[in-house]
């Protein structure tokens, strides 16, 4: 899943509960993924995983573990908290 323009993406792989965020385009700025997962009823938020390694450089993957089947929800975002993002809709997905 990208952003509008295709310069930020992330990736959930649900065996192994790998989540990596992509750079794909050399315009200074960083991108970060936001992964949620829903326990006990209630949505959980996952630290923010920032990737500032542009667009020749490498990945970021994080491993969680989450209990399997548990419910997921990510997102990629241009640009970090701190300041404005530009981000993709949710992508539901089970670890």
């Amino acid at each position: 899943m990208a952003t509008a323009g295709g310069e930020a993406a992330v990736n959930f792989a649900s065996y192994g509960e790998h989540f990596t965020v992509h750079d794909y385009k050399a315009d200074g700025r960083a991108t970060a993924g936001y992964l949620w997962a829903l326990l006990n009823g209630s949505w959980h938020r996952y630290p923010e995983v920032v990737n500032r390694n542009g667009y020749a450089g490498n990945p970021v993957t994080v491993n969680y573990s989450i209990t399997e089947g548990t419910a997921v929800a990510y997102q990629a975002c241009l640009g970090t908290s701190d300041g404005p993002q530009e981000c993709t809709d949710f992508h539901y997905d089970t670890a």
